[in-house]
């Protein structure tokens, strides 16, 4: 059987009932209306109101480019505006909340999608071949979806079949295939699919880096946000006709100014320049604010940390690795940040202030090592793998001073001043760390691909569910070669003893028969072993898990309350769903 099992610890994140609306063969539903609408719709005021929303987007609009292959000129906030996933993930309920996806579940050993009529806005309907285009072509840049099933069709104008291979953890399964977002029509693409499917493995590989160099210059989009006009400093979207959720949006649209760091967009919605700025700001800065500036505060599951390099000559070491963890201080680095939630014992599971890790590794966590700050064990480390120290200063067994350096990105002041009190640790323990910032479009564009850094600023779990940050770390080709990491480890074992002797473990695999694990008894050794080897090999340090902050105008606009459960997601998500309406 396919997707089937309970593999109840691993869902327990966040909501009551992770797996609600489903039976025990993983079947679901995506609680949506006769229109796909879902649940939680805002109750729009029919009367049209002359006004757009003002927010802000990282990317000048007229550099970004919508290949979605291609890494380079993307901005993620304009992409969240005017495309839709085929679900949300609820944090609040633990569910997924329909949206281009109406249904899905399981019939035997095939998995099905079910859309909703809706269309491009170019004025063509979205079609399951749009998607099993982009998943087919996926499959070649080694996409997840790809280890669980070996066939994607589109039987129907709005329906998708997949064929299961082999069995799969059901949570795994459809967070795999749910909180993707079709980027791409057919047409666009198609193309690059026959070429794709005809070439030979040499051929493959050339037309591959054809197409994440390719840049596609037209926005095609099909959420209820339709872009009218693109401009060097600002993108207008206007109210798509086309989409369900139209007649819940009682103005003109959305206006994205470019505006890429937290300071500038403290400015803007201090000055009412904007209604929204989705950034961090320290309390000093929100004592400036104006009283009809809202706070709105959700978890994202999403943090910063250090991702080491195994390039580098030292980094490459465990033990060295090891040794920068001890010497930190990740409960001040997160205070200064922007008052985050600190790291408290490195795993890799996101969820830290509601204690995930606990419920997904157990009581074998409090074997775990934490890593508090202890210069004594960083020297003792240091010291056991040939470095020396000598009148305050560390010394390499080269002979050099231990120079360490961080890259950040210019303009996320939070990341900016967690790093600086990380390198002001470093210093003040004797080694010669420093900082660099580069502008977003040279970190992510060239010097994270390329592995230009020695550690870099990174984020850390993008899933309230572990195998997520643990598939991202171990499998995505893109972050492995960035990082150079291997995907066979040296652990001290058994689980729980830092000092046990060292055996093999390929992370990469164990990884792949977590996203297989039906039993549950499978699924919890998996998940500890996991969280062991994560933590003694420490290939990146988390540091601290973010709020999710935003910040909204409240003059002249009819806002969810701060507590409501619809304002525990991102800003596009409270307007495409009609959450905001204009006053």
């Amino acid at each position: 059987m396919a997707v089937s099992g309970a593999a109840a610890g691993f869902a327990g994140c966040v909501g009551e009932d992770p797996e609600a609306d489903g039976d025990d063969t993983g079947n679901g539903s995506g609680n949506g209306n006769e229109n796909g609408n879902g649940n939680g719709n805002g109750d729009s005021d029919t009367d049209h109101v002359d006004q757009w929303f003002r927010s802000h987007m990282g990317e000048v609009p007229t550099d970004v480019q919508f290949n979605p292959w291609n890494p380079t000129n993307q901005d993620g906030h304009l992409n969240s505006f005017t495309h839709d996933p085929l679900a949300y993930y609820n944090g609040v309920s633990g569910e997924f909340d329909a949206a281009l996806a109406t249904d899905w579940g399981l019939e035997d050993d095939t998995a099905y999608v079910e859309l909703r009529e809706q269309t491009w806005h170019n004025g063509d309907q979205v079609t399951a071949n749009d998607i099993v285009t982009q998943w087919r072509i996926d499959e070649y840049f080694g996409d997840a979806l790809w280890d669980y099933i070996s066939e994607a069709e589109a039987v129907e104008d709005q329906r998708i079949e997949m064929t299961i291979e082999g069995d799969a953890n059901p949570v795994v399964f459809w967070d795999t295939v749910l909180t993707g977002t079709p980027m791409g029509k057919q047409e666009q693409y198609e193309e690059w699919l026959e070429d794709l499917e005809a070439a030979g493995e040499d051929e493959e590989d050339e037309i591959v880096a054809d197409l994440q160099s390719h840049r596609e210059e037209e926005l095609v989009g099909h959420s209820v946000f339709a872009p009218e006009e693109i401009q060097e400093r600002r993108v207008r979207l206007s109210v798509h006709e086309g989409h369900p959720n139209a007649d819940q949006i009682n103005f003109n649209g959305v206006q994205l100014m470019h505006n890429p760091g937290n300071e500038g967009n403290w400015q803007s919605i201090r000055e009412g320049e904007q209604d929204a700025a989705a950034v961090a700001m320290p309390e000093e800065v929100r004592a400036t604010l104006p009283d009809n500036i809202l706070r709105y505060m959700w978890v994202p599951f999403v943090g910063f940390g250090l991702c080491f390099n195994y390039d580098h000559e030292w980094f490459s070491n465990r033990k060295v690795r090891q040794a920068l963890a001890y010497a930190i201080d990740r409960e001040l680095a997160a205070d200064n940040a922007s008052e985050y939630w600190h790291v408290e014992t490195p795993t890799g599971i996101g969820g830290v202030d509601r204690g995930v890790p606990k419920d997904n590794v157990g009581d074998e966590l409090e074997n775990f090592s934490q890593y508090e700050t202890d210069e004594e064990r960083a020297r003792e480390l240091l010291e056991g793998e040939g470095f020396y120290e000598e009148d305050g200063t560390w010394y390499t067994p080269n002979d050099e001073e231990f120079e360490v350096n961080i890259k950040v990105t210019a303009g996320h002041s939070d990341s900016v001043r967690g790093m600086e009190t990380v390198s002001s640790q470093l210093q003040e323990f004797g080694m010669d760390a420093s900082i660099t910032t580069e502008e977003a479009t040279t970190l992510y564009g060239s010097s994270q691909p390329e592995g230009d850094f020695d550690i870099l600023t990174w984020a850390w779990t993008i899933s309230p569910h572990p195998f997520t940050n643990w598939e991202y770390t171990w499998n995505d080709s893109t972050e492995l070669n960035a990082a150079s990491r291997p995907t066979e480890i040296e652990v001290p074992m058994p689980v729980g003893d830092p000092d046990g002797d060292l055996e093999t473990l390929n992370v990469q695999e164990l990884v792949s028969d977590l996203g297989r694990a039906t039993d549950d008894d499978e699924v919890q050794e998996l998940m500890t072993t996991l969280a062991w080897a994560y933590n003694q090999e420490l290939p990146f340090i988390p540091t601290w898990e973010n709020w999710g902050h935003y910040f909204l105008n409240d003059d002249g606009w009819d806002l969810p309350g701060q507590d409501a459960s619809e304002a525990q997601q991102m800003i596009h998500f409270l307007l495409k769903k009609g959450h905001v309406q204009a006053e």
